[in-house]
């Protein structure tokens, strides 16, 4: 109640009352005689409460709007199928205001909550918001001084994508993606609109100069509040064993290699003529170049790749099908009895049968 008020006030709109219990008859007296002064202050705003029948029969006569909707552990929701929301008595400047704040709203339990549902239900709203509006310069607060903008609800609503692949977008639609990298776009678009392995293949010779730079990059902004020594240590602490990582997979006799997408944001899957996977987790976020560390190679079996490299990661880690090598020791020399198992006729076609598969799906 206390939100709905101080929102109305900072818009300007007189309150004539704000009370707790149902819509009843004196209600809808009070806010025709607020009509009969001013036609656009004929509006009763009831939260989780009933109408009481015979103050239904005077709205219906009284002209008075009444806007009904719910509160669900913080989040507004509108049952926009018995009570539509209708914004006509709101002046341009009142209704966009207001929908800031609802979206704010949203935004804010999405954060808090851990239902995936409501996550999602609120993904819808936003998406459909974001849209529709596009931007918008207002600045307003909430209750306790928050500033609410809509900059800060498109990054909100952003990051709330970039942490949670299966949320699914509304549609694929420009204004839904705008502002988001690339890579995130395509964890979404082919977790959710396509039938495909989460892959995409990266031709070998590929440079690794610029993915490299990107990784220095990354750690100096990381890093840039500490002193120019400590920053230098920390970074050559950090790139050493990503350094390590990269150098060792390029100088071996892989036939490709492949970028993960979605849950494998971050891993290189290397496929070798012997059937032989392994995949290596270069980044916490391929997007953000933030190596990873502490993390194990995988290996596969190529017949076994397809199937396997659906399974959620925990899943995956437990299947008997899928070999671990840690970053303890001397892990390259394991890595390199994988490699260097003779391959086949029959392996050899295995493996560019699965590299089909995942081009086919990579162009669609």
């Amino acid at each position: 109640l206390e939100a709905v008020v101080h929102l109305l006030k900072e818009m300007e709109i007189p309150i004539r009352s704000a009370e707790i219990g149902d819509v009843n008859k004196r209600d809808v007296i009070d806010a025709s005689i607020a009509k009969d002064e001013n036609i656009e202050h004929g509006v009763i705003i009831a939260f989780n409460v009933k109408v009481h029948p015979k103050a239904l029969d005077d709205l219906n006569n009284s002209g008075v709007k009444l806007f009904q909707g719910d509160v669900k552990r913080q989040k507004i929701e509108f049952d926009t199928n018995t009570h539509p929301i209708s914004f006509d008595s709101f002046n341009g400047l009142n209704k966009a205001k207001f929908e800031l704040y609802l979206a704010y709203k949203y935004l804010e339990y999405a954060e808090k909550t851990y239902n995936i549902q409501e996550k999602q239900e609120c993904i819808y709203y936003l998406c459909t918001y974001i849209r529709e509006t596009q931007y918008t310069p207002l600045t307003i607060t909430d209750e306790i001084g928050n500033v609410i903008t809509f900059d800060k609800i498109s990054k909100g609503y952003r990051k709330l994508f970039k942490k949670n692949i299966e949320l699914k977008p509304l549609d694929v639609d420009r204004e839904v993606f705008k502002g988001f990298h690339m890579y995130h776009v395509r964890n979404h678009v082919t977790k959710h609109y396509m039938n495909s392995i989460n892959w995409q293949i990266v031709p070998k010779g590929h440079d690794n100069t610029k993915l490299n730079t990107n990784v220095i990059s990354f750690l100096n902004r990381k890093y840039r509040h500490l002193t120019p020594k400590e920053r230098e240590e920390k970074i050559k602490e950090a790139y050493a064993l990503y350094e390590r990582k990269i150098n060792f997979f390029e100088n071996t006799d892989y036939v490709e290699k492949i970028y993960g997408i979605g849950q494998f944001n971050g891993y290189i899957a290397y496929f070798y003529p012997n059937g032989e996977v392994l995949m290596e987790k270069f980044f916490n976020d391929y997007a953000e170049s933030l190596p990873a560390k502490n993390e194990a190679i995988y290996n596969l079996k190529i017949q076994d790749f397809e199937s396997l490299s659906k399974l959620s990661k925990p899943k995956l880690m437990k299947d008997s099908r899928c070999k671990r090598i840690i970053h303890a020791g001397r892990w390259e020399d394991k890595a390199k009895e994988i490699i260097n198992i003779n391959s086949t006729e029959e392996s050899r076609q295995e493996v560019q049968k699965v590299l089909t598969l995942i081009k086919g799906n990579s162009t669609k």
